[in-house]
Formats: C-alpha cells, sequence, structure tokens
C-alpha cells in the first residue's frame, strides 16, 4: 500500500509500496527500455534513486528498501528484476543533516514572510 508517512516536522516521504515497518519498495516502470536493461543486467540503480530509497528509509525507519524495476515490453524472465537496499546509516545522516537545514531554512523564510 502506499501512505504519506510523516517522520520529523515537516518531512515525510511516499514509498510506493510500505511491505511492513521494516520493508519498503520504490517501483520503477522505466519508459526507455535501455534504463531497464541497465539495471538488469549490471543491477545498477541511479544514485539518485538511491537518495530517494535511503531516505525514505530514514523517514520511516525501515531497514530494508527494494528496487524495483519492470518493463512489460521484456520477455516475461526480464520483466521483473529486484534489488534489495540495505539501511546505510551514514548516508541516511548525510541526507538527515540537508534536508534538515533546507527545511530550517524554508521555515525561517516563511516566518520572515508573515
Amino acid at each position: 500500500r502506499q501512505s504519506f508517512v510523516i517522520g520529523e516536522k515537516l518531512i515525510g516521504c511516499t514509498p510506493d509500496w510500505i511491505v511492513n515497518a521494516a520493508r519498503l519498495a520504490q517501483v520503477k516502470c522505466p519508459y526507455d527500455p535501455s534504463n531497464h536493461t541497465e539495471t538488469l543486467r549490471h543491477r545498477h540503480i541511479s544514485k539518485d534513486y538511491i537518495v530517494q530509497c535511503q531516505g525514505e528509509m530514514w523517514v520511516t525507519g525501515a531497514i530494508r528498501n527494494d528496487f524495483v524495476s519492470y518493463h512489460p515490453d521484456f520477455p516475461p524472465q526480464y520483466r521483473l528484476v529486484v534489488i534489495p537496499i540495505a539501511r546505510d546509516e551514514k548516508h541516511i545522516q548525510e541526507i538527515a543533516q540537508k534536508v534538515r537545514s533546507f527545511r530550517d531554512l524554508l521555515i525561517k523564510s516563511l516566518d520572515e514572510m508573515r
């Protein structure tokens, strides 16, 4: 199921699928088949998606986020690839610091406009 999950003040996320309290899933259906091929052959995940998955684990407290790529035009055995991403506390702290700084700047800016 997909839900908006609220973490800290003004910080939240919308995982594509909350499997359970410890596990999420981020599902991509790339328009460009070469993106799916890259994921399938090399188990490569874009840095942006890694940040998204780690951020979701930060907000939800999950310890795993499965990156799922699906392309309907591939042969059945190659349509779906699932790559588990483990929680990375160091990466999460880097994300948290940047998000919190942005949040605080946003709050300050909004206060100044009032």
